[in-house]
């Protein structure tokens, strides 16, 4: 339960185990549910929207460019391009959800021009409500002395609400007269004429809020059975089958081409969608721009497994322990994202303002053939040998190897290395999404003209719209691993430290939106791919997935454990670090920024007595530069404390636990070049939140 509003969460449930029959089989029957609140935006301090009347854009936080911000694109009468203008649109009223007007908008060229923003945190929530029920059973049961059967079986079904404000685009549009002059008014000048081009960053607030609701039914099954054929050959034989079928509804979306062509029309009200001068036309517009989304997702697999494992004497008594064996499945996956008008015709997303999302449907089939052996060669060194090779349908054969070694050269020292490598499958979405739609943020707009265009003079936030089509033709990956550790051990005391390097290879991606905005080719007539289409203020990446991505990153990891026995009771003391050497990303073999914290570490002190245990927890993930490399994030440090009671005034068979996370409050850390971007743990969005726990068992 957070210390602020939202987020409360309760969570029961029971379970029922025992044995079955007289040969020793066991089955554990039981349900589970959980129920969790929404956290409102407004009511955390790095969601909640913050600005200045009278003051900027760059200065507010969680604020929208698109309330009511015109962009005037200025031609003169022979269509040459002469400057863009911004302007601030209706009254831009805060009772109706403006922030406003504010000075210099993302995009523009003159310094002082306003705009109308939206005080989006002031609606959105940063989670969602959450309802979920799950019922499991499993079962072991022996079939004679040297065979037994295995079954599990999980069962769930859930549902989820989530609002954001509503649905927003950037736009162009044909101005009526009306809008025309009212344009010149906000600008307090002749700023426009019927020669310029117009576009908007808009927020319809006349369609209401962005609501979503979506529902799941799940489940996952699997059987088998193991034993052995001989004393040194045994055998595991299974089968697995899950199933996940979802759908979502969200409403109050916008197709662009027709709110295009009600604006022209004068139907639409641009100037105030609150209260427009024509109420009753205005309404009829609403209803036929309004959309209403629909997901329907899901995915099943279907898998059987066959391995042996044995053991085979080297030298002496040591003895070589294998497993080999085949695996084989089917997997189907679905994600159909639709918007829905009010006469029933369905529309894809890149005719949508508002949201974004993706469509793709694929199907894998593959068979494999894996292999594990471990030899001991001394009594102190030992190796590992594993290999797989799979051959899909879809993207043909996968290999992974790894080879690992370890040498105790004492009794309280090990030496570990190892070597990984293999090929990694490119995902459905990657592969067959035909409407792809996202909005990422660009650290400024350079302008039109021929690439390379120059880097901006400064950091001006703002988001595009980026339209991404699936590619059947994508390559796996690969990846490789290596690390070399110790690991000294001698009660009370561990200490363990690794260094390791993780490389991947020709992972499908995109282009660093940046990037594209500055090298893209601007798009031609019928071009809709790896180009930058401009319309006014609305800017549109087109891109596709491809196999560009190269990632690098090292670094060392250590954790730690002690323990110590008093008179008092027992006191532990343990924690990890993780420190980043180098990370390095490349995209399409450009130099890109790999975003993360360089160090994290966690510390945990433990005191016992008795039943009773007492836990403080540090966790600490130290600040970092952002992709863009115009901000920071700051340090984060957050503290833990919970109070373990088992058997509480000797209740048997009972635990109860209590204890607050994120001690200290600490929210999540802010960009300090996009105070719309955020980065921390998931405890630093929630807050300072208390929590009980009670166990009882019969």
């Amino acid at each position: 339960m957070p210390s602020k509003e939202g987020g409360n969460s309760w969570q029961g449930g029971i379970f029922w185990g025992g044995p079955v029959g007289e040969s020793g089989g066991h089955m554990t029957v039981g349900v589970d549910v959980l129920k969790r609140q929404e956290i409102p935006a407004r009511s955390r301090e790095f969601s909640r929207s913050v600005w200045q009347e009278g003051g900027s854009f760059a200065e507010a936080s969680n604020v929208s460019l698109a309330g009511n911000t015109v962009y005037v694109v200025q031609r003169d009468a022979d269509g040459k391009f002469e400057g863009t203008r911004t302007v601030a649109l209706g009254d831009c009223d805060q009772a109706n959800g403006y922030a406003g007007p504010l000075r210099d908008p993302p995009g523009a060229e003159v310094p002082g021009d306003t705009g109308c923003g939206f005080a989006f945190g002031d609606i959105m929530w940063n989670t969602g409500d959450l309802e979920q029920r799950t019922a499991i059973v499993n079962l072991d049961q022996p079939l004679d002395d040297r065979n037994k059967l295995h079954l599990h079986a999980n069962f769930g079904q859930g549902k989820w609400a989530f609002r954001y404000a509503p649905s927003v685009g950037t736009f162009s549009f044909h101005p009526t007269q009306r809008v025309l002059d009212e344009i010149n008014d906000a600008a307090g000048s002749m700023i426009a004429d019927e020669d310029d081009r117009f576009a908007i960053g808009h927020r319809f607030v006349g369609h209401g809020n962005r609501d979503w609701r979506s529902s799941y039914d799940e489940y996952d099954i699997a059987a088998g059975i193991e034993g052995r054929l001989t004393e040194n050959l045994g055998y595991e034989a299974s089968i697995g089958a899950y199933r996940i079928d979802a759908s979502l509804l969200g409403n109050t979306f916008v197709h662009a081409d027709r709110i295009r062509e009600e604006v022209a029309a004068g139907n639409y009200d641009l100037v105030d969608p609150s209260a427009p001068v024509d109420p009753e036309t205005h309404r009829q517009a609403i209803e036929r721009t309004s959309l209403q989304e629909e997901v329907d997702a899901g995915g099943e697999s279907l898998g059987a497994r066959l391995a042996l494992e044995g053991q085979t004497l080297a030298r002496g008594d040591r003895k070589v322990a294998w497993t080999a064996g085949l695996k084989m499945g089917t997997v189907k996956v679905r994600s159909i994202l639709r918007f829905r008008d009010n006469e029933g015709m369905t529309h894809d997303v890149t005719k949508v303002l508002g949201s974004g999302g993706v469509s793709f449907e694929g199907e894998r089939k593959g068979v494999g053939v894996f292999g594990d052996m471990s030899v001991p060669l001394t009594g102190r060194t030992g190796f590992r040998f594993a290999a797989r090779g799979d051959e899909y349908d879809d993207v043909g054969g996968l290999q992974s190897f790894r080879v690992a070694a370890e040498h105790r050269p004492t009794d309280v020292v090990t030496l570990r290395s190892s070597w990984g490598a293999g090929d990694r499958a490119p995902s459905m979405q990657h592969l067959h999404s035909t409407a792809s739609q996202d909005h990422p943020y660009i650290q400024c707009d350079p302008g039109p003209g021929t690439p390379p265009r120059s880097d901006c003079p400064a950091p001006n936030s703002r988001q595009v719209t980026r339209e991404t089509t699936g590619n059947p033709q994508l390559e796996p990956s690969e990846v490789e691993r290596v690390s070399v550790g110790a690991e000294f051990r001698r009660h009370p005391f561990l200490v363990d430290v690794e260094w390791y390097r993780l490389s991947r290879s020709g992972l499908a991606g995109l282009r660093n939106p940046n990037w594209a905005m500055q090298n893209l080719e601007e798009c031609s007539s019928g071009q809709q791919s790896n180009c930058i289409a401009r319309v006014g203020g609305d800017i549109t990446i087109h891109d596709s997935f491809a196999n560009i991505v190269d990632t690098e990153i090292s670094g060392i990891t250590t954790r730690y454990q002690a323990d110590f026995e008093t008179d008092w009771g027992e006191i532990g003391l343990s924690g990890a670090w993780r420190h980043v050497l180098d990370a390095e990303l490349r995209i399409e073999g450009n130099e890109d920024r790999y975003a993360t914290s360089r160090n994290m570490a966690r510390v945990r002190f433990e005191a016992r007595r008795r039943s009773l245990t007492a836990t403080w927890t540090v966790n600490y993930r130290a600040g970092f530069r952002n992709q863009a490399d115009t901000g920071d994030f700051d340090d984060w440090t957050g503290h833990d404390v919970a109070l373990d009671w088992n058997e509480p005034m000797g209740l048997e068979g009972a635990r109860v636990t209590a204890g607050v996370f994120n001690l200290t409050d600490a929210g999540l850390t802010v960009d300090t070049a996009n105070p719309n971007s955020v980065d921390g743990p998931e405890a630093a969005g929630w807050g300072r939140t208390f929590f009980l726990t009670l166990n009882k068992s019969f």
